[in-house]
C-alpha cells in the first residue's frame, strides 16, 4: 500500500491553492465599492456628463499598483444592455463602453 501518493497530491493541491490566494496575483489592484456620492465631484462630473441619464448606484474604486486610482461604473440601461464608464481620480476619461457599439 502506497499512502504517500494521497498526501502528495493533496499537498500540492493546497500549496497551488496558496499560490492563486496570494495578493500578489490580482496585478496590484485593489478594488472598493462606494456610492456615487462620495466619489470626487470631478469623477462625478465626468460620469454623469457619459452616461446618458443613467443612474449609477455603485462605484468600484480601484488602486493600481503604481498608485492611479480609477472609479468604475457600470449599469443596465432600460433595454437591458451595458454600459461601463472608468475615470481617473482627476476626473479625465479613461474608458467608455456602451454595449450599442459607442
Amino acid at each position: 500500500m502506497n499512502s504517500r501518493k494521497p498526501i502528495g497530491s493533496g499537498l500540492f493541491t493546497l500549496v497551488f491553492g496558496l499560490i492563486l490566494a496570494t495578493p500578489g496575483c490580482d496585478e496590484g489592484k485593489h478594488e472598493a465599492g462606494l456610492k456615487f456620492s462620495d466619489c470626487p465631484t470631478a469623477v462625478q462630473k465626468t460620469i454623469i456628463d457619459h452616461a446618458g441619464g443613467i443612474q449609477f448606484s455603485g462605484i468600484d474604486k480601484e488602486s493600481k499598483k503604481d498608485g492611479r486610482v480609477v472609479y468604475e461604473a457600470k449599469a443596465k440601461k432600460a433595454d437591458g444592455k451595458e454600459i461601463k464608464i472608468k475615470v481617473a481620480g482627476d476626473g479625465r476619461l479613461v474608458e467608455f463602453k456602451d454595449e450599442d457599439g459607442s
